[in-house]
């Protein structure tokens, strides 16, 4: 799995080396995470949007929005249920990753 400048996530196979291109950015993708379970892919960019993402297919899920901020950094709880996104202006929110509204900002 890659981010890219270019603006899209890439979605490799690595037994095939195949490559699944996932779009809907206006600005490059900065991080990019797998759930624990590796059934969902989850994606940040400079444009203040994390993105959730079909791992097997490509599809997206949901667009997870109220950052005020290009997002740096994203991952997955371990039990996959919820995620965190770190953004240059120094807050982090906690996501629902079922339902998708932000549970909680961190500023610091």
């Amino acid at each position: 799995m890659s981010g890219s400048w270019d603006v899209t996530v890439g979605l490799w196979d690595t037994a095939t080396g195949a490559l699944q291109t996932l779009e809907g950015y206006s600005n490059y993708v900065n991080s990019v995470a797998f759930s624990p379970d590796g059934k969902q892919v989850m994606s940040g960019s400079y444009d203040g949007t994390v993105r959730l993402w079909d791992a097997a297919t490509g599809a997206a899920l949901k667009t997870l929005e109220g950052c005020l901020s290009c997002i740096e950094s994203v991952a997955f709880s371990p039990g996959g249920k919820q995620a965190m996104s770190g953004s240059c202006d120094g807050t982090v929110q906690l996501w629902d990753t079922a339902t998708g509204p932000a549970l909680q900002t961190l500023k610091g």
